[in-house]
């Protein structure tokens, strides 16, 4: 009888443990749901973009080329699983870099169409609007096409001969925008001169 005694108080702790282990494994899986229960985009994704510049001086000393120009063609491309898009700029002025107006250049951006895949841009930095006017910050790659500086921060649209920017509380921005595009260009004319000059010094 004793023993009968035993394995029954033995099944009983089992029981115990059996329910508390799954209560336990329960409770954690609900508490990683609840804090990694962030919103999915619909269209197009965010991006926590790296390298980014604090201010004007920062950009126009880390950019490769800047120009203003206008997007005059567009070729999408399949890389691994992603779409991106060659943007085919038509330079009006150069305000640095060795490239000349009345060149066209390819910028690459994240996001396009090709067959039935599409890769969506990211919120930040959508595709540039085909005949559309900008000033671009831009960066020279290996592969003989230019980047963004900072993803978004080196692209504004000039509309009504003004700049708007993307992100408009983004430091850039925030030291361009509400100028017209030729004060905003002079600005930059003028700290790129001040650079080179001071590099030559």
């Amino acid at each position: 009888m004793r023993k009968e005694h035993y394995f029954y108080l033995a099944l009983l702790i089992l029981a115990f443990a059996a329910t508390g282990f799954i209560f336990l494994r329960y409770s954690n899986k609900t508490e990683t749901i609840v804090e990694t229960d962030a919103p999915v985009p619909a269209s197009a994704p965010q991006a926590s973009w790296m390298g980014g510049s604090l201010n004007v001086e920062e950009i126009i000393k880390s950019s490769d080329i800047i120009i203003s120009g206008r997007a005059v063609g567009s070729t999408p491309e399949q890389r691994a699983d992603l779409i991106f898009t060659k943007q085919e700029i038509s330079i009006d002025t150069v305000y640095k870099g060795d490239v000349k107006n009345g060149e066209s250049i390819i910028i690459l951006q994240t996001g396009g169409r090709l067959g039935e895949k599409e890769t969506p841009p990211f919120q930040e930095a959508p595709l540039l609007d085909i005949e559309s006017n900008y000033l671009l910050f831009l960066q020279y790659t290996p592969e003989r096409h230019y980047l963004v500086m900072g993803g978004f921060q080196g692209i504004a649209k000039i509309i009504n001969n003004e700049l708007v920017f993307n992100v408009s509380d983004d430091y850039i921005a925030k030291e361009l925008s509400g100028m017209s595009f030729e004060n905003a260009a002079s600005v930059v004319q003028s700290k790129v001169e001040e650079q080179a000059g001071g590099s030559n010094g």
